[in-house]
């Protein structure tokens, strides 16, 4: 939020330094430019100081060191007031190493509190609101977090799955038609919409931990040397050349 504060102060600033030498409007045009720019530069600076500390929480968490993985995402929490949106997006991470540690209570706290662009701790938390036969609460947090990952498959497939389970039949091939109309050509949805069409049980397996990290089923034998708790933190980050 700061970062943003501090651009708008600078092209304030500028446009009215630019007032006496050019038409109003252009002083505020040639203003936005170096606010832009501005903006730019302390984000990155701030990603910069993110990644390093982003990517140790999730070694932890792969290592199953769940409470050293949230002190160390919480030591990000007086970086929030620079950057939008990152204190949900430390609640999402926080919620899901508390799930993977099987502390749902706690879990649930922090999940309510993440943010929609996080589709992963979003559906750990419509997986818990399912356990609780909320149904109201599963279709709230899947209506919105579908709303801005329209692209996220898993997300209708999840959806399909606990409205099936909840015998709505009708919503779940619902859910994953609304899928298929954004991604026509996936196979895994494909095959699920026709599983239900013909009454047979949804296959999830192609989803593989992402999937079974919402505790929803248990993963085949093949996947349970996989460690979901990495898969519940952040996403493997590039190492630069």
């Amino acid at each position: 939020m700061l970062s943003l504060i501090i651009a708008l102060l600078i092209w304030i600033a500028l446009s009215l330094a630019f007032l006496p030498i050019m038409h109003p409007v252009a002083a505020v045009i040639v203003a936005l430019f170096p606010a832009i720019g501005a903006l730019i530069y302390i984000t990155r600076k701030m990603m910069n100081k993110l990644q390093p500390i982003m990517l140790q929480a999730q070694k932890q968490a792969q290592a199953k060191q769940f409470s050293l993985a949230i002190k160390t995402l919480e030591s990000l929490l007086p970086m929030a007031k620079w950057q939008i949106m990152l204190k949900s997006q430390i609640n999402s991470q926080i919620g899901m190493f508390l799930y993977a540690d099987k502390k749902e209570d706690k879990a649930l706290e922090y999940l309510e509190k993440g943010s929609p662009r996080a589709p992963d701790s979003q559906m750990i938390l419509a997986s818990m609101y399912f356990k609780k036969k909320d149904a109201a609460k599963v279709k709230e947090v899947f209506d919105i977090t579908i709303r801005v990952n329209k692209k996220q498959v898993l997300l209708y497939n999840a959806y399909a799955f606990m409205l099936n389970a909840s015998d709505d039949k009708e919503g779940a091939i619902a859910a994953l038609q609304k899928g298929l109309k954004v991604n026509a050509d996936n196979d895994a949805t494909k095959d699920n919409l026709l599983r239900l069409q013909n009454n047979k049980k949804l296959n999830m397996k192609p989803f593989g931990m992402p999937w079974y990290s919402l505790q929803l089923e248990k993963p085949p034998m093949s996947m349970m040397q996989q460690q979901f708790a990495g898969k519940a933190g952040f996403r493997k980050m590039k190492k630069g050349r």
